[in-house]
This record gives C-alpha cells, structure tokens and sequence, in this order.
C-alpha cells in the first residue's frame, strides 16, 4: 500500500509515499512542490494519546512553518486543519499558498489515503 496525494490541476499529477509518511502538496504562484516526510522517532515510538499528539504537532509544523513543541496542546482551528487536510494562507509577499497533504495511514481513521 501507498499514502497518496493527487496534485491539483492544473498542472496535476500524483504524490505517491510509504504509508508512514506525510504527503504534502504545496501549491506556491502556481508551482507544485511536492514532498514525503518521514515521522521523528519520537512521534514514532510513543504510545497512544501521546503518539497521537506528538504527530499532530508534527505535521502542523511541517504544514504551516511554524516551531512547534510536540507536546503542545492542539486547539480546535488547528485540528481542523488537520481534518480538512488543506491550509491556505498569505505569505510576506502577499502570495496565496495553498497546503494539501496526507497524514500517516497508521494515524488516519479507516486507513485510507486514496482520493
């Protein structure tokens, strides 16, 4: 199996990674950077509601650019975030960048990641 994540068009396309990364599509002046990230060890060896919260702030990190402990508290807008799969925001420059991505298949309900 394979964490997915479609490129929207134009231009389109597919980010294909192992199911314990991240996919993520960032769409920035019309260009598409795409990439896969691997979990942090110690994302990846705790247990439980502590394994989920240190990968929440991970991928919030990784998703919006902001330094993020991994035992902060996560509040409803950021874990909206994370379910609507999708961050759009104005960068300095006044450039619309719009984030999509793709958690961990391990860390979604039902397991799946194809669109």
């Amino acid at each position: 199996m394979s964490n997915k994540k479609r490129i929207p068009k134009p231009p389109g396309g597919q980010l294909v990674c192992s199911d314990e990364q991240m996919a993520i599509v960032e769409i920035r002046n019309g260009e598409v950077f795409a990439e896969c990230h691997d979990q942090p060890s110690k994302v990846r060896k705790a247990f439980g509601d502590e394994q989920a919260r240190f990968m929440m702030n991970w991928a919030l990190e990784r998703i919006t650019g902001e330094e993020r402990s991994l035992g902060q508290s996560i509040s409803a807008a950021e874990f909206e975030i994370l379910q609507s799969e999708r961050y759009e925001y104005t960068d300095r420059r006044g450039n619309e960048i719009i984030v999509e991505f793709r958690l961990p298949r391990a860390q979604t309900s039902g397991g799946t990641a194809t669109f």
